[in-house]
């Protein structure tokens, strides 16, 4: 287990049943590097790994336990998140670039990545099959 994903871990551990904090757990650690290196990989290799299918959708179905983002979200978006620090600039809340961002703002910017980046969509395409083939399994988040 990796030391990213222990920590993660211990943040939704943190966060009891509070599903808003849960949900802004995972999104600041999607936007981490290590998250971003995964999908860096996958787009150069054309291979994905099945634990980063299972995080990723883990994820995503987590998230959408918050009302307010039911329908907002997609495997797109959340890839987005981890290239969501790309050019140091301050968040609308005033806060620096980086992990300091509220999860509004890095999924605003998450939506405007995945505009400026198709090759995040041709990924998405192949996580989205992926995980359409993968056998039900226990989450892991």
């Amino acid at each position: 287990m990796s030391l990213w994903y222990e920590s993660l871990m211990g943040c939704l551990q943190g966060c009891g049943h509070d599903v808003e904090k849960k949900a802004t757990c995972i999104v600041t650690y999607l936007s981490m590097p290590v998250p971003r290196s995964w999908w860096e990989q996958a787009m150069e290799s054309g291979t994905l790994s099945d634990n980063y299918i299972s995080i990723l959708s883990d994820s995503l179905a987590e998230l959408s336990q918050v009302a307010r983002l039911k329908g907002q979200l997609s495997y797109g978006l959340l890839i987005a998140v981890a290239f969501t620090n790309d050019n140091a600039q301050e968040w609308s809340s005033g806060k620096k670039a980086g992990r300091d961002g509220s999860m509004d703002e890095i999924l605003s910017k998450a939506r405007q990545v995945l505009i400026e980046r198709p090759e995040l969509m041709r990924l998405t395409n192949l996580i989205n099959e992926a995980a359409k083939q993968a056998p039900s399994k226990e989450n892991i988040l």
